[in-house]
């Protein structure tokens, strides 16, 4: 079976491109994500975890994307046997939703 491309094909249809050639991806939910560091999505949906994917790929040398993709995949092995054997002891969180609620009065003060 093939793997599902969904979230990937959402943070594209999501992108934005400027005239200068770059592109902002946006996660459908929460956004683009920000900041020039690859660090690990602060939500856990699908789409910002793709788009964690791709600033790590854009963001790793040429050289390198080969022991990356390596590294990557013994870090999912692992993953697996740990799941396999009912150790795997993250939770996956759903997304986060923030909302905010203006009264009369809110949009009448100077």
């Amino acid at each position: 079976m093939a793997v599902s491309t969904a979230p990937y094909d959402r943070v594209m249809k999501n992108a934005v491109h400027y005239p200068d050639g770059q592109v902002e991806y946006r996660c459908s939910i929460h956004g683009p994500m920000w900041g020039d560091a690859v660090q690990t999505p602060q939500h856990s949906c699908e789409e910002c975890w793709c788009m964690f994917y791709i600033k790590l790929l854009a963001c790793t040398p040429a050289e390198d994307r080969e022991r990356m993709f390596e590294n990557l995949g013994r870090v999912l092995e692992e993953a697996n046997r740990l799941t396999e054997r009912g150790e795997w002891d993250v939770e996956w969180t759903p997304p986060q939703h923030d909302e905010i609620t203006l009264t009369d009065s809110d949009l009448t003060r100077k």
